[in-house]
C-alpha cells in the first residue's frame, strides 16, 4: 500500500477516536458526582479554538466568521450558553485585530 493510504488511513482513525472520546469522558462526567469539573471542557474547547486560529490565519479567518454566524443563530434559541458569548467575544477581538493589522493600522 502506499504511504498516502497509511497516512490517510491513520488520520481516519485519529479522527474517529478524537470524536468518540470527548464525548464519552462528558458523559461520565455529567452523570457522576464530577459535573462540577464540566467547565474544564469549555476551557479546553476555548484554548484550542484559540490555538488553531493562531496556527491557521488565512484559513481561520473564513473559519472565525462562520463561527460568529453559528452564535447569531443560535441566538434565537435557548443552547446559547455563557461559553458561546465568550467565544464569540474573544473571535471578534481577534477578527478586529486582523482586520487593523489588514489595514496597516497594527504592525
Amino acid at each position: 500500500m502506499s504511504s498516502k493510504f497509511d497516512e490517510s488511513a491513520d488520520a481516519a482513525i485519529s479522527e474517529i477516536v478524537v470524536g468518540i472520546i470527548p464525548p464519552i469522558i462528558i458523559s461520565i462526567f455529567a452523570s457522576t458526582d464530577l459535573r462540577d469539573f464540566i467547565w474544564i471542557f469549555d476551557i479546553s474547547s476555548i484554548v484550542g479554538i484559540i490555538i488553531l486560529i493562531l496556527e491557521m490565519p488565512h484559513w481561520a479567518t473564513s473559519y472565525i466568521i462562520g463561527w460568529l454566524l453559528g452564535i447569531f443563530l443560535l441566538a434565537s434559541t435557548d443552547l446559547l450558553t455563557i461559553t458561546d458569548i465568550l467565544i464569540c467575544i474573544i473571535l471578534i477581538g481577534i477578527l478586529v485585530f486582523r482586520f487593523l493589522k489588514w489595514i496597516g493600522v497594527l504592525k
